[in-house]
């Protein structure tokens, strides 16, 4: 069985000729249409077990796939990992797909909610129905416009993750229930504007030379917490989320049924017109073994932070 993962980037004249202007910082709307294709058989397919019908960007390319160098941005690697850490997807449409597996498949994203069910329950970011094709555009996700704190987060906290948000500008104090907590990261701005949880006014603490507030490892953590669940959890970089930098997809059976299990075998012309029970047998294995394709086209549209210079 083979799995081919592809990704093509589209890019329009406008954005080549965006590349020219000087670019500033600040949160820039990407959109990336991404070839989503995967190939096999239904026995190979069974036989690859839980990594069938795996897709993503290559190992060491989601910066080539999502960082919007096309607007004249050359961000090095680690700060494009971080702008991808935080980007905030807006709408995830699927343009078109053609699928020639004989089964109906669901495709999930850990990256986005999966808002399609099947009876029992099982959900999916989109279903494709056997031996189809469509080419009217579906959207599958979008983001709910009203709430702005992801966006803001991006603007004033670009450098920032669930992942270092513990650990970026953050000093521990071994033995001593309290952290040096620089005087620009969120925590203090929270601290700031929640006096209640610290019980002082932030701003009323000495700087440690100048720069770092002295915090109880008890008051931070709560500050965390509370960053992560309120604000942090509508990111992409949530826990929950993902984020681009390793965004996947993946289609399966529904339902989590076996790839062979091909019901009746009504999608299958061979099995249909079978009419004897060894030429039945021998169409069910040669559907078995013969290759499949699912193609489709997303238009992912998302956030992306820039800093002037990069």
């Amino acid at each position: 069985m083979s799995v081919a993962p592809n990704v093509l980037v589209s890019q329009n004249s406008a954005n080549k000729e965006n590349a020219k202007v000087a670019v500033k910082s600040g949160t820039k709307s990407v959109t990336r249409y991404l070839h989503f294709t995967v190939s096999g058989t239904l026995q190979g397919c069974d036989e690859k077990g839980a990594t069938a019908g795996m897709w993503g960007p290559k190992e060491g390319k989601s910066c080539h796939v999502f960082a919007p160098t096309e607007l004249g941005i050359d961000n090095n690697h680690e700060t494009a990992m971080n702008a991808l850490s935080n980007a905030r997807v807006k709408s995830m449409v699927c343009v078109e797909y053609t699928s020639t597996f004989p089964i109906p498949l669901g495709i999930k994203c850990d990256s986005l909610p999966a808002c399609e069910s099947t009876d029992i329950g099982h959900r999916y970011l989109m279903t494709t129905l056997p031996c189809h094709k469509n080419t009217t555009p579906q959207t599958l996700y979008s983001a709910d416009e009203t709430t702005n704190e992801a966006k803001r987060w991006q603007e004033e906290y670009p450098m920032y993750t669930r992942k270092n948000i513990e650990t970026h500008n953050v000093m521990e104090v071994r033995s001593h229930p309290v952290v040096f907590v620089d005087k620009e990261h969120p925590v203090i701005s929270l601290l700031r504007a929640n006096k209640e949880i610290l019980g002082s006014d932030i701003d009323e603490q000495s700087l440690v030379q100048g720069r770092w507030h002295t915090v109880s490892r008890q008051c931070f953590n709560t500050a965390i917490t509370t960053l992560k669940d309120k604000v942090m959890a509508g990111m992409m970089g949530s826990e929950h989320k993902g984020n681009l930098h390793d965004i996947t997809l993946q289609a399966g059976p529904l339902d989590r049924r076996p790839w062979c299990d091909m019901g009746k075998g009504e999608h299958v012309k061979e099995i249909v017109n079978a009419t004897t029970r060894e030429g039945l047998q021998e169409a069910h294995t040669r559907a078995l073994n013969k290759p499949y394709n699912v193609s489709a086209r997303f238009a992912i549209t998302y956030d992306y932070q820039i800093h002037a210079g990069t």
